[in-house]
């Protein structure tokens, strides 16, 4: 039920991994992303995995502001700019 996409379709995936399984195989971020590859979509990013202490968290410290980071990067580049905010420029 994955609609296509177009030029103009962006997508990023991530998934969260437990942390003491790091290398096994499969990653459902990337085979989201192959699915959205298939449908047209343009990833912006790499498909992303998230480290979690077990099975039902909690994140790994520091993994949340990697995902936040990566968050905010994504924003930064999908959001149409806008006008300056009005405090803009203030110091």
């Amino acid at each position: 039920s994955l609609p296509r996409g177009g030029t103009q379709q962006s997508a990023a995936t991530f998934d969260t991994r437990v942390a003491t399984m790091r290398h096994l195989p499969g990653s459902a971020a990337v085979k989201a992303a192959r699915l959205l590859r298939r449908h047209g979509h343009h990833l912006q990013e790499p498909p992303r995995s998230f480290y979690v202490s077990g099975t039902e968290g909690p994140l790994v410290d520091g993994e949340l502001a990697r995902a936040e980071d990566w968050g905010a990067s994504l924003g930064s580049r999908l959001l149409p700019p806008g006008p300056a905010s009005p405090s803009a420029g203030r110091g």
